[in-house]
């Protein structure tokens, strides 16, 4: 077989590659990120292989359950899916109740809308309420290993095309803590700019496609808007930062959406 021959073969193999991705939504993309995420950090965290599919059983007990009560004929399994994955992957682990309360508040939260439009991100309203009702914590697992989530929180925000919200976000964050820390000398600088967690929002909470706002100008503002709530809550209820930043920064999409076209 001959050079030419071999570089088609790989084109070929490559093209087919790229055929195959397209046809991956964003929803099941997400979907295997985050379980690939659980089962990256299940080495270190065995917890998450009881908690992962316990999440996601509850999640979609209720869904089934809320569906049934409002005659509803179908249920989005992928929407219960990426939820479920998320509340396992945030919430700290060894408290099942916690993750009950969690998955029946995430699916309660899908039914808050204004404007025929969901207001919170399901797994973080339902995160708040296991941490106001149980006293559980969030542990983000999924986001203690900053390399498996930013290779596949790439991989979400190219198919998303939505670099021009997390760029906002992580930049904005990563001033205002290095500012800080520059002023103050007190902030843990490498935590804030190079910890999981921030990018975990970046790519896999403030991305939720319900929930994010539609037009590319207003997703920047938003973008720049929740870094700048959570930064400032991580400094005054640092408990709260990140559950309570996004679920406030939620609340202001729609309003951004008036005033930034």
């Amino acid at each position: 077989m001959g050079p030419l021959s071999e570089a088609g073969q790989s084109r070929g193999f490559l093209s087919d590659i790229k055929a195959r991705y397209s046809r991956v939504t964003i929803y099941q993309l997400m979907i295997i990120s985050l379980s690939l995420l659980v089962a990256v950090n299940s080495f270190n965290y065995p917890q998450l292989l009881a908690s992962a599919p316990a999440a996601l059983a509850s999640v979609f007990i209720f869904h089934y359950a809320v569906s049934k009560l409002r005659n509803k004929a179908q249920i989005s399994y992928e929407s219960a899916a990426i939820t479920g994955l998320l509340v396992a992957l945030i919430l700290v682990p060894n408290s099942p109740y916690a993750l009950v309360i969690a998955s029946l508040a995430a699916v309660l939260s899908k039914l808050i809308k204004l404007n025929s439009r969901h207001i919170f991100n399901p797994a973080m309203a339902g995160v708040l309420a296991a941490v106001l009702f149980t006293g559980s914590g969030d542990a983000w697992l999924g986001a203690s290993q900053l390399l498996p989530v930013l290779i596949l929180g790439l991989l979400v925000a190219q198919k998303y095309r939505r670099f021009h919200l997390v760029v906002p976000f992580i930049a904005t964050h990563a001033s205002l803590s290095i500012l800080h820390k520059l002023y103050y000398n007190t902030h843990p600088v490498y935590h804030d700019v190079f910890g999981g967690v921030v990018y975990f929002s970046a790519f896999f909470m403030i991305l939720e496609p319900k929930t994010a706002p539609i037009t590319k100008n207003a997703r920047i503002a938003y973008g720049i808007t929740s870094a700048v709530i959570i930064f400032a809550l991580g400094l005054l209820v640092p408990k709260y930062a990140i559950t309570g930043g996004l679920l406030i920064s939620n609340i202001l999409v729609q309003p951004i959406e008036k005033f930034i076209k």
